[in-house]
């Protein structure tokens, strides 16, 4: 049995793709990885000349982090025949050395092939301008084609030349300012309560920016260098900022808020009647609290236990009862009820049901409902 710990969608794409993050991301479950068919990599990479995209595949093992093999990759084989009386780290170690050997190789001969003297691209370039005069200018004199074929090898060769030092120097020289783009979040809290009001300061960010929006994860949006918000309930909240300059170049940012939700209420329940409270848990809830007091409030007496209210509390998640209890309770007193619940689902749509079973238990109720939840990592 295995178990895996999923991360946050929201909170993986704002730290590694700002752009592309979408709110309905954060309290995502998401593991980050993709599904590969194993012999996929395993034929393609057994038999790199099968195929163009093979053999591709096989030379940019270095560009995709597969260089030397991760353990993850060196699972997905079994050295077999010969190879395979040779102790598993060994093999390894030898079947890293060799790729080695062919890339580097590989790569010197790509390099040997631009057309640029003294290189052999470049001599071969020449032999094939020279064949080209011989056969459509055959009135040239030897001189001639020679200076031609000279004068085109060099400007060829001055030109790979440049490109491959301009690479180096060429931003240095031209001298061109970084555009510095960096947004920058001053939230006045990292937790608190429904209804609490947090001020977000895009002040200090670095760049020319001349528009800020945010975007805090309840749907609810707002445009500004300095703003506030309240959540009405409780939850993991992304504030995202995304601020743009006059170019509209943008930087995006991020701060991750807590939010505790706390509740009350009261109200009274005829004989015969029910009332529901209903209430919506989202991700990241780490404890559930229901605290109930049902007053009796009948004023008719049945047989000779006194005037007593009949009542029932039912509690659903999701449609799934997780709680019941009767109760009679005498007109005056008062009968408190503690639902608790620190483990297990407690996502989903939250149903309190409070039911008088006669027509004759009127009954009072107060509450206080409390869902707290914890950061994500």
């Amino acid at each position: 049995t295995y178990q895996a710990v999923l991360s946050d969608k929201g909170s993986y794409y704002l730290k590694y793709y700002p752009d592309y993050y979408e709110s309905w991301m954060s309290g995502k479950g998401f593991m980050g990885i993709a599904v590969v068919n194993p012999e996929v990599v395993t034929d393609s990479l057994s038999h790199p000349g099968s195929s163009g995209g093979s053999m591709l595949q096989y030379i940019t093992l270095p560009f995709q982090k597969l260089q030397p093999f991760p353990d993850h990759f060196t699972a997905l084989f079994e050295p077999t025949g010969i190879p395979g009386i040779l102790p598993e780290g060994l093999f390894w170690v030898l079947a890293n050395s060799f790729y080695w050997i062919f890339w580097l190789n590989l790569m010197v001969g790509l390099t040997n092939a631009l057309p640029a003297v003294p290189l052999d691209g470049g001599f071969i370039f020449a032999d094939a301008v020279t064949g080209i005069l011989d056969q459509f200018k055959g009135g040239l004199t030897e001189e001639r084609k020679e200076g031609i074929v000279d004068n085109l090898v060099g400007v060829l060769a001055f030109t790979v030349i440049f490109l491959v030092v301009w690479q180096l120097i060429g931003p240095r020289l031209v001298g061109i300012d970084p555009v510095i783009l960096n947004a920058n979040i001053d939230a006045s809290g990292n937790e608190g309560l429904n209804g609490d009001i947090f001020t977000f300061d895009a002040s200090n960010s670095d760049g020319a920016f001349v528009s800020y929006e945010w975007d805090f994860g309840d749907n609810n949006t707002a445009e500004g260098e300095r703003v506030s918000h309240n959540w009405s309930e409780g939850g993991v909240y992304f504030v995202v900022l995304t601020a743009k300059d006059a170019e509209d170049r943008q930087s995006v940012e991020f701060h991750q808020i807590t939010i505790d939700y706390q509740g009350s209420g009261y109200g009274e329940v005829s004989g015969g009647g029910e009332v529901r409270l209903q209430k919506n848990v989202g991700p990241y809830a780490n404890e559930v609290n229901i605290y109930m007091n049902i007053t009796g409030d009948s004023d008719v007496a049945i047989g000779n236990t006194g005037a007593s209210s009949d009542v029932t509390v039912t509690i659903e998640l999701d449609g799934l009862v997780i709680f019941s209890e009767s109760y009679n309770v005498n007109k005056g007193d008062t009968e408190a009820i503690q639902f608790s619940i620190d483990n297990g689902e407690m996502v989903g749509f939250w149903d309190v049901i409070l039911e008088s079973n006669d027509g004759l238990s009127d009954f009072t109720y107060d509450y206080d409902w409390l869902n707290d939840f914890e950061a994500s990592n």
